[in-house]
């Protein structure tokens, strides 16, 4: 019976100019992903920093927890196995802060990626004057400021995208502003001891749907917010009563507006 020959494997072969084309696109894969987990472990050490000193800091993790992303499934948009050899904050930007101290700002200045951020919230920043720290944030959707010193608004046109502003208790005298940022829909002004000067540039934005404003019996504001015939919802807080004539008057002008006075 005639031996049969067995064939010899033959072993994979390559040029070195794709051996050293492989290396190379391997070298910045893998420096990419180093550069990426040293951002996130920084990222990390300043989120925990500031989370005691009473700051929240979500990612799209945690905001899915809270309710607040649209994640079906809670995790992280990357795989198991390779979140478990770096973070979840290198592939779940951060997207919401919250703040309700005095040094505020500082969050902003720390070097965290903030090019995601959907949501700002600062509460009783007394050392707040300006909004500079929003070139990082070009993505920003929603602001609020509350209780704070902020007397400038003009840097709100780094953010072209916003589209929910609250200012109360500011001291913030122009809203000015607010006329080039063409994609609000929702407004909120409230003052303690300090209004704006005139809600005129209410009336350049094409997309405002939603105002919540503390009315003081101003007849030139009245006449600004009976033009806002696009609103869809109108809150006036107030310790003004209202005449049967006003009421008239403004439920004439927004006829597809749901008004409320006075919370009521």
């Amino acid at each position: 019976m005639p031996e049969t020959k067995t064939r010899k494997r033959r072993w994979v072969r390559f040029s070195l100019r794709t051996f050293l084309i492989v290396l190379t696109a391997a070298c910045i894969g893998l420096t990419w992903l180093s550069m990426k987990m040293r951002q996130a472990k920084i990222e990390h050490e300043v989120v925990q920093k500031h989370c005691e000193r009473g700051y929240m800091f979500c990612n799209v993790y945690f905001a899915y927890q809270s309710g607040m992303a649209n994640n079906k499934t809670g995790e992280p948009p990357a795989p198991a196995f390779l979140r478990n050899m770096s973070a979840d904050n290198l592939f779940s930007p951060i997207t919401t802060i919250v703040t309700g101290v005095d040094e505020a700002v500082e969050i902003f200045e720390e070097p965290i990626d903030l090019s995601r951020l959907e949501f700002a919230s600062i509460r009783y920043a007394t050392k707040l004057r300006g909004l500079g720290f929003l070139h990082r944030c070009p993505n920003l959707d929603s602001l609020q400021v509350i209780d704070s010193r902020l007397s400038e608004i003009e840097d709100l046109s780094l953010v072209p995208k916003l589209k929910h502003l609250t200012l109360s208790g500011t001291q913030v005298t122009s809203i000015k502003p607010l006329s080039n940022l063409k994609e609000l829909e929702t407004v909120v002004l409230k003052f303690r001891s300090v209004r704006v000067k005139s809600i005129e540039p209410l009336l350049d934005l094409p997309n405002l749907k939603e105002l919540h404003f503390d009315y003081d019996g101003n007849a030139e504001e009245l006449k600004v917010l009976c033009k806002l015939s696009q609103l869809e919802v109108l809150d006036l807080q107030s310790p003004y009563k209202f005449s049967p004539e006003e009421i008239d008057m403004i439920k004439s002008s927004l006829p597809n507006a749901k008004l409320k006075f006075n919370g009521f």
